[in-house]
């Protein structure tokens, strides 16, 4: 077809097996493609094959002209269709009242087409994969039915969440207000939840592996995130007031309404949506800290990227097939500051990694607008000055010769806020910065304006993932040793600890937790000041997740020392009790979360560092899919396959706590057919059905005693609701029934939940 590229490269042929499809019927006479004998698609091209015997005409009233011969295949690339899941015509196709199709979308799921004219240049359409704005994405969702405005993103239910990052509000003890970030393979969508979970808002509509959510100075909220590796689409920040008015900050009544009200808002202002650009997209000025472009492309040279101009290239890979990554990202509590740190790998993994850098931006809020821009970009490592550059790899700022500014990748960023914040002095308002096989660096002083990079005494290790009691100065960190080159600088695998700041010493798990020292992956540690009780949490690649319940005493230190400032880091292995250790997860045979990325738990009223104080411990459980425990509030956890609560009981070691023992799944109950109860339908439409009680202990392989709680799974069938649809809500007999439900539902529907 004149003025289309019909190369193999045109169709998206990049080395992975062609997906193809054919329309279940020849177009009938009077259609767009009368004339054509067959029509399917290619990879994302859509073609259309004369066997006619004559010359055909593509597409009445088309801008393709040329005549097709006989014999001849036009080959037209279709916007938006996927090159490798390819593309299928449904069932009733007929090219007239039902021009249906569907075709993946590496980011959001299933995209659909439902209307084929002449503005869509005769073929199917899908619109702009992946990488949009939150408003486009919202405007975007398809429709049921085979109408021809019916067309869109059609990612409900047919997207299975990938989650890589979560961070809650830090000024919400209740837990219920958290970000959640999700992988481009699961999702592609920055979203909040106010409810704790139950539904969710859309953010951003991009791919993602980290987001915070601080206080910043002034009254300020902030959520960021980072997106692409091009500075007009890297950065992207939502600052916010929760009070109530139009204003483009006013956003109480936004967090105050329901994920339908805020996806379904008028207008982007009226969404708690990031803004429509990224941080410091408008231009770019040599030289300039305060108009100069930001990205990831900038913290780290990659050959074949052009880094001096706001234009670069957007790929994160380098001609040798090197990646850039964004490893952390942590807002700084009470300021308008958020650290950020990127490693450059030969491949996709921490293992490939090769070099990495540290920038901390200085945000600047336009209220008329409710935009961020940077007014200052400053890089720190080991490679430049400790007072930092605001020149960036591009402009020579690193040293001459000089691609990052540390010679290994970031691994991890934990942060504290100011004495005057409740933090205590040995970790005040300083970030730590975990390099690989090099142990962990500092900058202090970062709520000032000269912060200052140096070098902790712990020089070993590769911490790949760090969290901080900020009240008592407690640092835990999780080390993995196959990310150390030949292992020689290594320190050993598993959970460590630091008392003082600045050095670290490993901590030699019970007996029975010893697995999860392979490959661990994150960590979460919560010091009570008034007991003394320390709470850690650590997972690892394969889905092990412990509890240690332990206390300062057994770590080297009583809680007034750690307060002040004055404890030492013990010099040998902290060795812990049998009891201090409860396994939460066992891979094998408990559930199959995949890798825990990364642990956290909310923040909790009763925390010195928390509400008031804008404290950094929003902590929360975070892998591959969201899941929750702990009652303080319950934190989320992330992970491969779904999610799941947990209660802090059930995680408490110290001799007393309870653990989970997996039994073979039963029917305890099923109304239809009278198992457990009689068969009857539960509950009334009217709200006023009597609560159904139901023997656990004893039955299903439970034992009759001894017995703290259980899991369940409770499945709705053919539902029956009103109006305002119903629920199903499971708690103990001995307590009240609370007023959260466990499970929702509309009539006729099919649910479980657990």
């Amino acid at each position: 077809i004149e003025g289309w590229d019909t190369t193999p490269a045109a169709c998206g042929n990049n080395g992975t097996r062609a997906a193809a499809s054919i329309a279940p019927l020849t177009p009938p006479s009077g259609t767009w493609l009368d004339g054509f004998e067959v029509v399917g698609t290619i990879r994302q091209c859509w073609f259309a094959f004369n066997a006619t015997g004559g010359t055909v005409t593509y597409g009445a009233g088309s801008t393709v002209t040329e005549p097709i011969a006989d014999g001849v295949v036009a080959i037209l690339p279709m916007e938006g269709a996927n090159n490798n899941t390819g593309f299928v015509f449904d069932a009733g196709y007929d090219f007239d009242d039902n021009q249906v199709a569907l075709t993946g979308d590496g980011y959001f799921g299933l995209r659909k087409s439902a209307a084929v004219t002449a503005a869509t240049g005769w073929r199917p359409a899908f619109g702009s994969a992946g990488n949009t704005l939150a408003g486009e994405f919202i405007d975007f969702q398809a429709e049921p039915f085979t109408g021809a405005d019916t067309g869109g993103i059609a990612v409900n239910g047919l997207t299975a969440a990938v989650v890589a990052e979560i961070a809650h509000r830090p000024s919400d003890p209740t837990g219920s207000m958290y970000a959640v970030t999700l992988d481009w393979s699961g999702g592609s969508r920055t979203l909040v939840t106010t409810d704790g979970g139950e539904s969710f808002s859309t953010l951003g509509a991009n791919a993602s592996q980290v987001v915070t959510w601080w206080n910043g100075a002034d009254g300020v909220e902030y959520i960021a995130s980072t997106f692409d590796n091009t500075p007009d689409r890297f950065l992207w920040v939502k600052p916010f007031r929760d009070t109530v008015g139009s204003g483009a900050m006013d956003m109480g009544d936004e967090l105050s309404a329901t994920a339908a009200e805020r996806d379904t808002a008028g207008s982007t202002a009226d969404r708690f949506a990031f803004p429509d650009r990224a941080v410091n997209a408008d231009g770019y000025v040599v030289g300039s800290s305060s108009t100069g472009c930001f990205s990831a492309v900038l913290m780290v040279q990659v050959t074949g990227l052009t880094p001096n101009a706001c234009g670069a290239a957007g790929n994160n890979h380098d001609t040798r097939g090197a990646n850039v990554f964004v490893s952390d990202l942590t807002g700084l509590e009470g300021t308008d500051k958020v650290i950020v740190g990127v490693r450059r790998t030969t491949g996709n993994t921490e293992n490939d990694t090769i070099a990495g850098t540290v920038a901390m931006v200085t945000l600047d809020v336009d209220e008329t607008t409710g935009r961020a821009s940077a007014d200052e970009v400053r890089y720190f490592g080991a490679n430049i000055a400790a007072a930092g550059t605001t020149s960036h790899v591009g402009q020579g700022g690193f040293g001459e010769g000089e691609g990052s500014t540390y010679d290994k990748g970031v691994l991890a960023i934990a942060h504290c806020p100011t004495e005057a914040l409740g933090s205590a002095p040995q970790v005040a308002d300083t970030v730590f910065i975990a390099v690989q096989d090099e142990g962990i660096y500092t900058i202090t002083g970062v709520s000032g304006t000269s912060p200052v990079h140096g070098r902790s005494a712990q020089t070993t290790g590769s911490f790949v993932d760090l969290d901080i009691d900020c009240a008592t100065g407690v640092i835990a960190g999780v080390n993995d040793t196959s990310l150390a080159p030949g292992g020689a600088a290594a320190a050993t695998d598993g959970l460590w600890i630091g008392l003082d700041g600045d050095t670290m010493v490993q901590v030699d798990l019970p007996e029975a937790q010893t697995d999860v020292e392979q490959d661990p992956t994150a960590v979460s540690i919560d010091v009570d000041t008034d007991t003394g009780e320390v709470d850690i949490l650590v997972g690892d690649r394969r889905g092990n997740l412990i509890a240690v319940d332990t206390d300062t005493d057994t770590l080297g230190a009583s809680v007034e020392s750690l307060v002040a400032g004055t404890a030492d880091t013990p010099t040998t292995t902290v060795d812990l009790p049998a009891g201090d250790g409860v396994t939460v997860n066992d891979w094998l045979d408990g559930v199959a979360t995949g890798s825990v990325k990364a642990l956290a738990y909310a923040p909790g009223d009763d925390d010195p560092v928390a509400v008031e104080a804008a404290s950094t411990r929003s902590r929360i459980l975070r892998s591959r899919g969201v899941r929750a425990l702990d009652d303080r509030p319950d934190p989320t956890v992330a992970a491969a396959n779904g999610g799941f609560s947990a209660r802090r009981s059930a995680l408490s070691g110290g001799g007393d706590g309870s653990t989970f023992t997996p039994v073979a799944p039963s029917r305890l109950l099923d109304t239809r057919s009278g198992v457990g109860a009689p068969a009857a339908r539960v509950g009334a439409l009217d709200g006023s059905g009597a609560a159904l009680t139901l023997q656990v202990t004893g039955r299903g392989g439970v034992p009759t005693a001894g017995v703290a709680a259980v899991a369940l799974n409770v499945t709705v069938v053919d539902g029956r609701a009103n109006d305002f649809g119903g629920y199903v809500t499971a708690y103990p007999c001995d307590v009240a029934r609370p007023d959260a439900s466990n499970l929702n539902f509309v009539s006729g529907q099919t649910v479980p939940n657990s």
